[in-house]
């Protein structure tokens, strides 16, 4: 599916979309710029909100690609993308990943935010 089936295509101006794969494959984005408007979205656009509200909307939060955005990881006081100076966000995307592993919750954690589900509900 191409992004001119978008319908916010006309107006939209986010650099990665889950509707055009060549921006999905070549593109990167920083927190401060445009995020998909869809209801229906993949979890990564889910994860640019979340970076979005954490880290400053300045070029030194550095930039991300799907395949970074992809990746559910812990979001401690250092994270960040990659530096666009150092070259293209891609060619450095295996570095990142091994920096950031994938975060497995433990039973514990698991509970624990039942608990806290359910209190904020009540």
């Amino acid at each position: 599916m191409g992004k001119k089936r978008c319908r916010y295509f006309e107006e939209c101006n986010a650099p990665l979309c889950p509707n055009d794969e060549s921006s999905a494959a070549h593109c990167s984005w920083f927190p401060g710029e445009e995020i998909c408007r869809l209801q229906q979205h993949p979890a990564w656009v889910t994860r640019q909100h979340k970076i979005a509200r954490k880290l400053p909307h300045d070029m030194e939060s550095g930039c991300f690609t799907v395949r970074m955005l992809q990746r559910n990881c812990v979001m401690g006081s250092d994270f960040a993308g990659v530096d666009p100076d150092k070259g293209p966000a891609h060619e450095q995307e295996d570095v990142w990943l091994k920096k950031h592993p994938e975060y497995v919750p433990t039973e514990e954690h698991r509970e624990r935010g039942k608990k806290l589900a359910a209190a904020y509900k009540k």
